[in-house]
């Protein structure tokens, strides 16, 4: 998989980057916080990369900052939300907003951005608030910060093993190959 690509920068659009890495130009999807921050081209640029396999085509996602691609990756892990989604979710809003919408269960705004459908953002703000601890701190500042919903207590094991008798039915199937 590529994780980063490193190169000269030969062209920019709002939603699209060519980098030119070796003498191979990488067309590389980016959102519009990452273009709004790149340099002109010519100039040395690098992107954190997301690569997208899928049976007809291998897309690169890129990012200036590991905190975007992380949330970019977070979005698109959400059932129904593909990488296009999450990448028109990220140049619609920007990750602070985003992040501090999400936890307020604040869905109009998501419907706001192209794209998002109001049963999309519900699922989007559903999901990320069950499990909210789970959304990455973005920021510098928000590097040493602690993840809501966190604490020090061990966490529960997952319904089917909650008493014992279900546990140690689990224990007498043995793994499922």
């Amino acid at each position: 998989m590529i994780a980063l690509l490193r190169g000269v920068l030969l062209e920019t659009h709002p939603n699209q980057a060519v980098v030119d890495v070796g003498g191979v130009g990488y067309d590389v999807t980016i959102p519009v916080s990452t273009y709004a921050h790149l340099p002109d081209a010519g100039a040395e640029v690098r992107l954190r990369i997301h690569t997208h396999v899928r049976e007809d085509a291998l897309a690169l996602y890129g990012f200036l900052t590991q905190d975007e691609k992380a949330l970019f990756e977070k979005l698109s892990s959400v059932s129904g939300i593909g990488p296009e989604m999450a990448m028109a979710v990220l140049s619609g809003i920007p990750a602070l907003d985003l992040i501090a919408n999400i936890r307020r269960g604040e869905v109009d705004r998501l419907v706001t951005i192209r794209r998002v459908s109001p049963r999309g953002a519900a699922t989007i703000s559903l999901t990320y608030r069950l499990a909210s601890y789970r959304i990455p701190p973005y920021g510098s500042a928000a590097r040493n910060a602690r993840h809501v919903g966190t604490s020090d207590a061990p966490r529960r094991p997952p319904s089917r093993l909650r008493n014992r008798q279900n546990h140690s039915q689990h224990l007498k199937r043995g793994p499922r190959y």
